[in-house]
């Protein structure tokens, strides 16, 4: 059963690109939002302080974009976390992996609510 939130995002996308095309984006996003992810994931797996901006910037992007908000914010917490001279690493896995749980969340009960 999607969530109020889940029933919120579809719709706001609805509301703004027609429900087929809604279903497209969602589709789309939990496709490709994974790779953007998995980007996130491994620059910060390996400490890379201006690819993780960058991954995670785009990210974020994309979040917005398609009203996702919770990611979002998510994204933009890392980018806090990252752009010190000295990043919080600890942080930045903690907060990654926060992101991975959002996005399995969101993925997971739209593909069931359809």
């Amino acid at each position: 059963m999607a969530s109020t939130r889940d029933t919120q995002l579809r719709d706001c996308l609805a509301q703004e690109f027609g429900e087929e095309q809604a279903a497209q984006i969602l589709e789309l996003f939990c496709g490709s939002g994974g790779v953007e992810l998995s980007k996130v994931r491994q620059s910060a797996d390996n400490q890379d302080q201006r690819r993780l901006l960058h991954n995670s910037r785009g990210l974020r992007g994309v979040c917005q974009s398609v009203f996702v908000d919770d990611m979002a914010q998510t994204c933009l917490e890392i980018e806090k976390a990252a752009e010190n001279s000295s990043p919080d690493w600890s942080l930045v896995a903690q907060l990654v992996t926060r992101l991975e749980g959002e996005f399995t969340e969101i993925c997971s009960s739209i593909s069931l609510g359809r």
